[in-house]
């Protein structure tokens, strides 16, 4: 394999990430250059002057630091970089960069319930790797983390979770009794979630900054979040389990979701799909009883469904189908059609940038009307997977180091 050629600006936090956790077969560094550090050493490696970058041999430059607008204004204007040639933190696959959590001993990843997503997710972690869960209960109810240690703890928070732990006082007291601790917020949702993103989070801690200042690192899937609030980017993690073979009727579309403000678009890919002889299988909440329409394929339902079962009509479905709303870039749906092998249909263009996105098994549509239901028909092709959604691949040389 052909590595690529990578000139990293800036010798921050996020550079020495990278240097750390970099797969070097794939990626071969060319150095390092800085506007001001020029002459010191990052990890064995000493830094260039800006100047010289035209004296690298570099395919892609990584910019580092996450407040970069000037910089990139400045490698194009000045340095005639391309900015196809740029990559930033939101736009670097996670796999590369996890940074501050090198040395500890004990993690604990936070779930809310028994049968939600990232239980699922997770599991493989708590069975191979002796993570720990943190099960954060109910108003009234109490939780145990574990018996306290003179090591530090990392605590990765969901953003989920993080508003519940505010709510009964769980989050206050892990402060105050784990000070020595560092502490990681996974924002799971959009950070648009009006339930459960910025807009809440900024009501409990007053701000984006000061959420920044309550943790050592913020993490998002969404790469667009990343740059416009300065979060890190992680990867696309998801687990591929050994499942038993499901009875479930085989239908050709799934669909599960809170329908948001997405309902009508929801409703017109359904009447879409229907029309054309595709049989839909679409669980619905979220939607009020005089809203709800009385059609067979449309299952409304008043609360989460336990993602077991949601993973059952994945494997007995032809085609998942993922709608987006507004500036929302898919997130898990397309890692489940890449992992247990299912066409996608998705309104969300970005993911033809992704690494598996074929023509073949997904289909980008803008409008109900764009829909080919022929394609959905047809069989999807191999992917050629390669295992790297994995949560101890995404984790990889940290897990390793942790543990």
């Amino acid at each position: 394999m052909t590595k690529k050629r990578v000139l990293i600006y800036g010798c921050g936090e996020n550079c020495v990430a990278f240097l750390k956790n970099a797969i070097l077969d794939e990626l071969e560094i060319v150095g390092i250059v800085d506007k001001y550090r020029y002459g010191d050493c990052v990890c064995g490696i000493k830094i260039g002057h800006i100047d010289e970058i035209t004296q690298y041999d570099y395919e892609k430059v990584f910019v580092t630091p996450k407040d970069n607008s000037e910089i990139i204004e400045m490698l194009l204007s000045v340095y005639s970089v391309r900015r196809e040639d740029i990559i930033l933190p939101g736009e670097l696959n996670g796999k590369y960069i996890l940074p501050r959590v090198f040395g500890y001993k004990n993690v604990f990843i936070t779930t809310v319930r028994e049968d939600n997503f990232f239980s699922y997710v997770f599991r493989g972690l708590s069975a191979n790797y002796s993570f720990l869960t943190l099960r954060i209960m109910e108003q009234n109810d109490t939780t145990t983390i574990a018996e306290k240690s003179n090591e530090p703890i990392v605590f990765i928070i969901l953003s989920d979770d993080l508003i519940r732990m505010i709510r009964n006082g769980i989050y206050n007291e892990l402060k105050k009794n784990y000070t020595k601790s560092q502490y990681m917020l996974w924002m799971c949702n959009p950070c648009d979630d009006m339930e459960y993103g910025i807009p809440t989070l900024i009501g409990q801690f007053g701000g984006v900054q000061r959420l920044k200042s309550e943790f050592d690192v913020i993490y998002t899937y969404h790469s667009g979040d990343a740059e416009r609030y300065g979060f890190l980017y992680y990867s696309q993690f998801y687990p591929q389990y050994q499942l038993e073979a499901c009875d479930n009727e085989i239908i050709d579309v799934f669909f599960v979701g809170n329908v948001k403000n997405r309902y009508r678009l929801i409703c017109d890919v359904f009447k879409k799909l229907v029309e054309n002889g595709i049989r839909c299988k679409f669980i619905l909440f979220g939607v009020a009883k005089e809203n709800q329409i009385n059609e067979c394929g449309l299952i409304y339902v008043d609360k989460y469904v336990g993602y077991d079962e949601i993973v059952k009509d994945i494997l007995s479905s032809k085609c998942i189908l993922e709608i987006c709303d507004g500036y929302n870039r898919t997130s898990f749906r397309y890692a489940e059609a890449v992992v247990y092998g299912k066409k996608l249909l998705i309104n969300d263009e970005s993911v033809v940038d992704k690494r598996y996105y074929s023509d073949k098994n997904m289909q980008v549509f803008k409008d109900p009307n764009d829909i080919n239901a022929e394609w959905i028909k047809k069989p999807v092709g191999n992917y050629c997977y390669e295992g790297d959604f994995e949560p101890e691949y995404v984790l990889g040389k940290v897990i390793k180091i942790l543990l």
